[in-house]
């Protein structure tokens, strides 16, 4: 367990290195080359006839079309309820805020009922069958589809990275993560 989070620990270093020289403020970025390329635009209306010009063009409407795409994608996963809905309104957002935290926290004690031990014994109970199988322990197999099955565009955990980075690099961490996880089981 020790070992990947060591690893993590250190990646995290250099990908928060990276997000912050390439993926920064995209918003600003895009507003930055959509205002290059319209003075671009300004210059080709005075030389039509420079081919320079329109090929450089081409160039910044990539490079912008690139940075819109990227603040589309920012805003769009920014503005998601545990649904996956996007959200529209400041309003949304905040019920889903409300939502979230109430899953998790539950609401207050007043509307909880007193569990009575002896009901719950009266109740069924878990068989030997089923006790085995939950203390088998887990195949390496069985963690990885556990992992595919989570969204890779859900929030990363604690540790700041997404299933979908293990599911990209499992080929260099599958190993680290399946000893992780059975040792912790």
């Amino acid at each position: 367990m020790y070992r990947i989070v060591g690893k993590l620990n250190r990646l995290k270093k250099v990908l928060r290195q990276l997000n912050k020289d390439r993926f920064s403020d995209v918003e600003k970025k895009e507003e930055i080359w959509l205002q290059k390329l319209l003075e671009y635009k300004e210059e080709i209306q005075k030389d039509p006839r420079n081919e320079g010009l329109s090929i450089d063009e081409k160039k910044m409407t990539k490079e912008y079309m690139y940075w819109k795409e990227a603040k589309i994608k920012y805003l769009q996963q920014r503005s998601k309820d545990s649904q996956g809905k996007t959200m529209q309104t400041t309003k949304e957002v905040a019920t889903a805020f409300v939502e979230f935290y109430e899953k998790i926290l539950g609401t207050d004690k007043k509307n909880r009922k007193h569990v009575v031990s002896r009901l719950v014994q009266a109740g069924p109970m878990v068989s030997e069958e089923q006790r085995a199988k939950m203390l088998k322990i887990f195949t390496m197999q069985e963690i990885k589809e556990a992992l595919w099955g989570i969204d890779g565009t859900k929030a990363p955990g604690p540790d700041g990275y997404g299933s979908q980075f293990f599911k990209e690099s499992w080929n260099i961490v599958g190993k680290d993560v399946v000893d992780a996880v059975l040792e912790f089981f």
